[in-house]
């Protein structure tokens, strides 16, 4: 999709028939589940032994996720997340992990986009002989519910993760990780999933200072944005064949998210994504970030997609 395209509007009808909510697609079982996993753990872990609360604040470029230049909207973004946890040593070389977590994210120019999130997370980590070199291997599953301002966007997020850390020697760690995630949304225009196989690479510069870098790919669902003009030019054939087929065959919701009219809807494809961070130690207990990030993504007719954003974040371990 490129600025040439979008030349007449063609306005495709409003009311669809997949323009709807439908009924939450998610069961409480998956909650369930999760939290039948945590009692073994919290039953026997004592007293609260780790509280973490993060804070960032940032600025996003094509936060909408938008094609055209005129499209892409760009926000400042406002985030704290507070996580609790309790531990268990299974045995020697195992420990298992069973917390809570509350975030709310706050969208400066767009505030339809506010959510708040919150939900229990399990993770057993081995570790494969003795000493600070020897390599670790975590499991990590979860699930949150999001109220979300919008209300197609309300729903329950399930995720999981596998990740290989080692240390190579004091100043350096690596790390490879899988992961996967399924927000089961209450309407289908909202309903994103996605599986990333991504590494970083962290340098312990000092004892106060920290750098890291990161990348991979994500395989999935992602939600896209569109306002009515460039949408309707879509689903009218305005922008070829080939794109009025696909975004005739999605579900799709007018959203109001980036204004008036603003339709969201869910689209196939992959991204490539990379990372870069500074994280002084403001004191034993205290570390800032200093954050870059940039993914690009193409869906599965061609349309890409670019997001950058930057953060400064302030992490407290309580």
């Amino acid at each position: 999709m490129h600025d040439e395209h979008c030349g007449k509007v063609l306005v495709a009808g409003r009311h669809r028939a997949n323009n709807f909510d439908r009924p939450m697609s998610f069961s409480p079982n998956r909650l369930l589940f999760v939290f039948a996993a945590l009692l073994p753990v919290v039953g026997h872990a004592g007293p609260v032994g780790d509280l973490r609360v993060r804070t960032t604040a940032g600025w996003a470029e094509n936060l909408s996720r938008s094609v055209i230049p005129t499209d892409q909207k760009a926000s400042a973004l406002y985030e704290v997340t507070a996580a609790t946890g309790w531990s268990r040593q299974l045995s020697g070389s195992v420990q298992a992990t069973a917390g809570l977590e509350a975030a709310a994210l706050v969208v400066d120019r767009h505030s339809l986009n506010n959510r708040g999130t919150f939900g229990p997370r399990v993770s057993a980590r081995h570790k494969f002989g003795l000493g600070p070199l020897a390599p670790v291997l975590q499991a990590e599953i979860g699930a949150t519910q999001r109220f979300a301002r919008a209300p197609g966007d309300r729903g329950t997020t399930t995720e999981g993760g596998l990740t290989l850390a080692k240390r190579l020697n004091p100043a350096w760690r690596v790390s490879a990780t899988t992961d996967w995630s399924d927000h089961a949304a209450r309407s289908p225009a909202f309903d994103v999933h996605h599986r990333r196989l991504h590494g970083a690479v962290t340098w312990d510069i000092t004892d106060r200072w920290q750098a890291a870098a990161g990348g991979g790919r994500l395989d999935g669902v992602f939600a896209a944005n569109a306002s009515w003009p460039v949408w309707g030019a879509a689903l009218g054939g305005a922008l070829g064949p080939v794109v009025q087929e696909y975004y005739n065959s999605i579900p799709w919701r007018i959203t109001d998210l980036y204004g008036p009219g603003w339709v969201t809807y869910p689209v196939s494809g992959h991204a490539d994504f990379w990372w870069l961070e500074l994280a002084p130690a403001l004191g034993p207990r205290s570390t800032l970030t200093l954050r870059y990030e940039r993914a690009d993504a193409v869906n599965r007719v061609g349309i890409k997609y670019r997001q950058e954003r930057w953060t400064l974040g302030l992490l407290l371990r309580l």
